[in-house]
């Protein structure tokens, strides 16, 4: 998730330079206490359009709901499914996509989550943040072209191979299925189901899909054989849980629920891949035989999700799957409305730490601008000093674990989890900062809990033109 800048306090000599950006106000000093700004994303299961957005803390408050302190993080998708969050979260946090409408499909989007500072909200990365063994991620990027990583726009064009398309509408198919199949049932029935049980129904789902799936190759997950198996077996035992904590729900044989959505799912998904490729292969996939005749996908061929449900009849082939399971496994579920009573049980989700601040201060001296101070500060205490102190390859104060769009900055010292960078004289323009992910080879970790970034996170500062400054004159970005 890129996270963008935004002026708290400039000299005289840069409001002129800067008031056409639309500023009305403008301090005549930094605030002691600066506000977070905001961080940018966007949410795609399909473009997703009127999604409600937030940053939901790891550390406080009721998990998937908006508790009072992250109302200001509150937003809402466009119709690309971009988002802005105007304040970034001084916490640990997940994103929340609630709501909104697949614009592919035009079906309610799945309540998707996003590791703090990933690029998208997607099927993909809400799998990656209730997967707590951390396997996952190396998992689906294996399935995704080059240089594309499960928090990549799937909506881009040459975003996805064969296979990763064929495992994101499997699991989309699925989790809508089942989503349809419950709330046909509580209409039929005149019962109300709240938002807060039909988000956490939906990731209870995605939680046991990420459980069996972390425990599989990439081969497995783009074997339409073996992808049918597993998620059976991962729906099984979510559809057991949700009939057990859901206690307005009744649903009889859970194991055979499963199949069905499984293998319509998973089918249906290999069918219209192989629609678009041509693949006949895939397209000789049924419900019948996906689990007996296994079709590898591609995972060597880029397509775009859109293409690929715009193919032909695509897109009524997926909704005729879901309305087909609906109509075969309404009978098997019986639904009353949410109880006052309700609390959702606890869904197990990443603990990894996230950037929750970012500080520049620079002077104009000449044609380019003196930094005076830059700090990134963390959620959790990271490592600086083991095994060898900064040469340490999980330490914060690895030079390696950062990448500057200008030279010259270095981590010079770290307390409280705030890290402090030495750097050279930078010039106007844009100033990007990414903090590196952690891998086997490297990134920062977290000292309590050795877990460290599941995600690049980039941050773009952008200084306005020096010239003729003479020194004296300072900003403050965040």
């Amino acid at each position: 998730m890129q996270i963008h800048k935004k002026a708290l306090s400039l000299s005289p000599l840069l409001i002129a330079t800067l008031v056409g950006c639309g500023s009305t106000s403008l301090p005549s000093s930094p605030p002691s206490t600066p506000p977070s700004t905001g961080l940018a994303g966007k949410v795609v299961q399909g473009a997703v359009s009127g999604s409600t957005v937030w940053a939901d803390s790891l550390a406080s408050g009721t998990r998937f709901v908006i508790d009072s302190a992250e109302l200001s993080t509150q937003t809402t998708t466009d119709s690309t499914g971009a988002f802005t969050i105007k304040a970034t979260p001084t916490y640990k946090y997940v994103i929340v996509s609630q709501g909104g409408t697949d614009t592919i499909t035009g079906k309610t989007a799945d309540t998707l989550l996003s590791p703090g500072g990933a690029q998208t909200v997607s099927p993909l990365t809400t799998l990656v943040a209730l997967d707590t063994s951390g396997n996952l991620a190396s998992t689906i990027n294996a399935l995704l072209p080059a240089g594309t990583t499960f928090d990549s726009d799937l909506t881009a064009t040459g975003g996805l191979t064969p296979a990763a398309m064929v495992l994101l509408t499997s699991i989309t198919t699925a989790v809508t299925s089942f989503d349809a199949t419950i709330q046909s049932t509580a209409s039929s029935s005149s019962a109300t189901l709240t938002a807060q049980q039909i988000n956490n129904i939906n990731l209870a789902l995605y939680s046991q899909m990420a459980i069996q799936f972390a425990t599989l190759p990439s081969t497995s997950l783009s074997n339409t054989a073996t992808l049918a198996t597993n998620m059976q077996t991962s729906l099984s035992t979510a559809i057991a849980t949700i009939a057990t904590n859901n206690t307005n729900i009744t649903l009889q044989n859970p194991s055979t629920l499963a199949a069905t959505i499984a293998n319509n799912s998973v089918a249906t998904a290999a069918n219209v891949v192989g629609n678009a490729t041509g693949d006949t292969n895939l397209q000789g996939v049924t419900a019948s035989n996906v689990q007996t005749t296994g079709v590898p996908a591609s995972t060597s061929s880029a397509v775009t999700e859109l293409t690929v449900m715009s193919s032909g009849s695509n897109t009524q082939i997926v909704n005729s799957t879901i309305t087909s399971v609906v109509s075969s496994t309404a009978g098997s579920v019986t639904v009353t409305s949410t109880p006052s009573s309700y609390s959702p049980p606890p869904i197990p989700i990443v603990n990894n730490p996230t950037v929750i601040g970012y500080q520049l201060v620079v002077a104009a001296s000449g044609n380019q601008w003196n930094v005076s101070s830059f700090t990134i500060t963390f959620s959790d205490d990271m490592i600086a000093t083991a095994s060898g102190g900064s040469n340490y390859a999980h330490s914060v104060l690895n030079p390696a674990n950062y990448q500057f769009s200008q030279p010259g900055c270095t981590p010079s010292s770290y307390a409280s989890n705030v890290v402090t960078f030495t750097c050279s004289s930078l010039q106007s323009g844009n100033f990007t900062v990414t903090i590196l992910k952690s891998s086997s080879n490297g990134g920062v970790l977290a000292g309590s809990t050795s877990l460290g970034l599941l995600v690049d996170n980039t941050k773009i500062f952008t200084l306005p033109a020096a010239t003729g400054s003479t020194g004296g004159s300072s900003l403050s970005l965040f």
